[in-house]
């Protein structure tokens, strides 16, 4: 599994959102300092973000009943592509890239069922 951040500060929720709250409502963390972190559904059904101290989208993966399910995306803080995943419950599942801060293609990896298949070189 990748992880989204690398090393994650330690994060304040927001209790805002409860059960009894719409199906859409979301949480949102924040960096001790006060800036966004990340947000995700409360319910575990949409697109979790994580978000640099600067406020650039870091990344962003659509969860399904609290799964990572389809592409998860990584940007660098400027914005360009670091990483592209895809994953289906948890596993990474077809090709998977990694970018340069110029945007090019650095690796490639493909999975089937979470486990890495060594490619043809």
């Amino acid at each position: 599994i990748k992880i989204i951040m690398k090393a994650l500060p330690v994060v304040l929720p927001d209790y805002s959102s409860s059960p009894s709250e719409p199906a859409d409502s979301i949480v949102k963390y924040f960096y001790p300092s006060g800036e966004l972190l990340s947000e995700e559904p409360a319910d575990g059904n949409g697109i979790m973000r994580q978000y640099y101290r600067s406020g650039a989208l870091a990344g962003e993966v659509e969860l399904k009943d609290n799964f990572m399910e389809g592409i998860l995306k990584q940007y660098y803080e400027t914005g360009r592509s670091k990483s592209e995943e895809r994953f289906v419950g948890w596993e990474s599942e077809g090709v998977a890239k990694e970018y340069d801060r110029n945007g090019t293609v650095t690796s490639v990896q493909i999975y089937r069922n979470g486990q890495a298949v060594e490619l043809p070189y």
